[in-house]
């Protein structure tokens, strides 16, 4: 998949179709990370959670792991230079990282990129870099189990991976729930903001 054929019009696509509730649903749980001293961040895009992260917390380590070079460059014109940030272009598949080096993982609008099996791949890969009691922040879209807005979501989810799968040859098709794979992997949810009537949902997960 590559996201740079997208990149500069990425913020403008989603504030048509969403308006600001993506970006409220990255940062909803973000005054619980003040502490966090070694951070990664998965497929950040174009800065904008990275931004508000650097406000918020003013001492962490950051690494930012992204597989488009062009939401590379816009973060980090974005943010300016940082020298607690480093960016590293690549597919987080292929990145060898220190084992328990984190105290905080972050996916936002990450991990609906993969099908079932990249999410477990990647789950079962990326939870190594996070220490035991670490922290991972997981938001995205969902699809509610049940009521009025179950159909709806399938519809708006299912409209999203047409578009992307053509743009950005993404992998995935539909959308995988990665609960089940967190909790395979003996996280616990210590936080959750729910936000569009449950299309989107943003979870802190600890280890």
């Amino acid at each position: 998949m590559n996201f740079d054929p997208v990149a500069r019009s990425y913020r403008w696509l989603e504030r048509l179709a969403f308006g600001g509730a993506l970006q409220r649903c990255r940062v909803a749980l973000i005054e619980h990370m003040r502490n966090a001293s070694n951070v990664l961040i998965l497929g950040e895009g174009d800065g904008r959670f990275l931004q508000e992260f650097l406000r918020v917390n003013t001492g962490a380590k950051i690494t930012v792991v992204d597989s488009s070079k062009e939401m590379i460059r816009l973060a980090g014109e974005r943010t300016g230079p940082v020298d607690r940030v480093e960016f590293v272009h690549a597919d987080i598949r292929d990145v060898e990282l220190p084992d328990e080096a984190y105290d905080l993982i972050v996916t936002n609008f990450f991990l609906d990129c993969f099908d079932q099996r990249g999410v477990e791949d990647v789950v079962e890969a990326v939870s190594k870099k996070l220490a035991i009691s670490g922290y991972w922040l997981w938001s995205d879209f969902a699809i509610p189990e049940s009521g009025f807005g179950r159909l709806p979501a399938r519809c708006v989810i299912g409209l999203l991976y047409w578009f992307f799968r053509r743009t950005t040859k993404l992998e995935a098709s539909e959308l995988v729930d990665p609960g089940p794979v967190f909790l395979n992997h003996r996280f616990e949810v210590v936080g959750e903001r729910r936000l569009r009537g449950d299309l989107l949902k943003s979870v802190l997960w600890r280890k």
